[in-house]
């Protein structure tokens, strides 16, 4: 087991990794060098929380920003939050938020 598990430790690294589009449940068991069934039940039960759900949280989060914050293309926001695929990051957006992206930054116009 890595020393260096910690719930801290997992929750900093998803926040410095999540908006890579390389990163993934994977990315995060080889860094801790634990499988990546352990590193799930880990974090859920540590957070109380999906580990998967963790890291969508922060991507949306992001996304909503990006969209509200700024006037860049929605392909350019996607990559930026770690969705390579422009339908997949519109699919999870609609799931989050009940909206589509163009929706959303329609309705939060600042």
């Amino acid at each position: 087991i890595h020393s260096g598990l910690t719930l801290e430790a997992v929750e900093q690294y998803v926040r410095a990794n999540c908006r890579s589009c390389e990163f993934s449940l994977q990315s995060i068991a080889e860094h801790f060098r634990v499988s990546e069934p352990y590193i799930s039940r880990f974090f859920k039960n540590a957070a109380g929380q999906k580990l998967i759900d963790y890291y969508t949280d922060l991507r949306m989060q992001c996304a909503s920003e990006l969209l509200t914050d700024t006037e860049l293309p929605l392909r350019e926001i996607a990559v930026r939050v770690g969705y390579f695929n422009l339908s997949s990051f519109i699919r999870r957006f609609k799931q989050y938020y009940g909206v589509t992206p163009g929706e959303y930054k329609n309705q939060n116009k600042k």
